[in-house]
C-alpha cells in the first residue's frame, strides 16, 4: 500500500466505547494488555518490555507497540 497512515481501534478493559487512533509513519502507540481490538494491515505490531514498574502499576510486563 502507498498510504502514509493507518487506523488502530482500541477498547478499554471494561465495557465501554471503542476509540480509533490514526497513525502516521512517524507515530508510535503503546497499548496496555487487553486494549487492542483490530488494526489495518499496514500497522506493524510488536511487544515492548514495560519494566517492573508496569507490574506494580497494573499495566503488565509487556506493552503492545503499534507503528
Amino acid at each position: 500500500s502507498t498510504s502514509n497512515s493507518a487506523a488502530v481501534r482500541l477498547a478499554p478493559a471494561v465495557e465501554g466505547e471503542i476509540v480509533q487512533h490514526m497513525l502516521s509513519g512517524s507515530r508510535t502507540l503503546f497499548l496496555q494488555s487487553g486494549a487492542f481490538v483490530a488494526c489495518a494491515p499496514e500497522v506493524t505490531l510488536d511487544t515492548k518490555w514495560g519494566g517492573a514498574k508496569g507490574f506494580f502499576s497494573g499495566t503488565g510486563f509487556f506493552l503492545l507497540k503499534c507503528t
